[in-house]
């Protein structure tokens, strides 16, 4: 909790405040992904063949926070893990045949927060 709670990330258009109980809920929700994550990363390291991550958090049951994603993205970086893509659950829903089912402003306003994110954390 001392890396989180309490912290503002300044991103582009605005400032994330990171609040004890936001953090807490990002490390219960993602900790263990983290953890597992770092750990295939490190034994694809040891194999010493060309590989590409993607992290995807995308097929979970609510939408990805910004501080959710900022917690992922600091976490993998502080841990050394190398990734090429960081896939978020997004607001509302996409489907096959249908796209988007959902808010298409609130989708836009996600999106913006998350492209954000993904910039200040980029390797």
């Amino acid at each position: 909790m001392q890396r989180y709670a309490g912290r503002s990330v300044p991103l582009e258009s605005a400032r994330v405040e990171l609040d004890r109980l936001a953090a807490l809920r990002a490390a219960a929700k993602y900790g263990r992904a983290v953890a597992h994550v770092t750990e295939l990363y490190r034994y694809l390291v040891t194999l010493r063949i060309p590989f590409e991550l993607e992290v995807s958090v995308d097929e979970t049951a609510t939408p990805t926070t910004l501080v959710e994603h900022i917690y992922i993205a600091s976490e993998l970086r502080r841990l050394g893990v190398r990734w090429v893509s960081l896939a978020p659950r997004y607001v509302g829903r996409f489907e096959k045949g249908v796209e988007y089912i959902g808010d298409l402003g609130a989708l836009a306003r996600d999106l913006r927060g998350h492209a954000e994110v993904a910039r200040a954390w980029s390797l």
